[in-house]
């Protein structure tokens, strides 16, 4: 079990999160990725951030992915189904 801010590498994202609980960043050739993991789903989310990087010719090997915990919590509030900007600020000026 990975403890916030420890990071390991694996070829296979899922095998690496396989016992693992809580939300990661994910980065594989320049691309980063937030990842939640629940018991029983390795990959219970996985979403894009950042900008979208065009990989160059492929490398001798296979890139491995670098992944650190950032946080225990498995809510993701940008996965929740339905959540967009739009709704985002409407709840936001509800508030105000």
């Amino acid at each position: 079990m990975l403890r916030i801010n420890q990071t390991t590498t694996d070829q296979d994202l899922a095998l690496a999160l396989e016992d693992e609980h809580g939300t990661f960043l994910a980065q594989k050739g320049g691309q980063c990725f937030v990842v939640v993991a629940q018991e029983g789903h390795s990959i219970a989310s996985l979403r894009s951030v950042g900008r979208q990087v065009v990989e160059a010719a492929p490398t001798a090997g296979e890139q491995p992915w670098f992944i650190t915990k950032i946080s225990n919590s498995t809510e993701a509030l940008a996965e929740q189904p339905g959540y967009s900007r739009e709704r985002r600020r409407e709840r936001i000026e509800q508030r105000v």
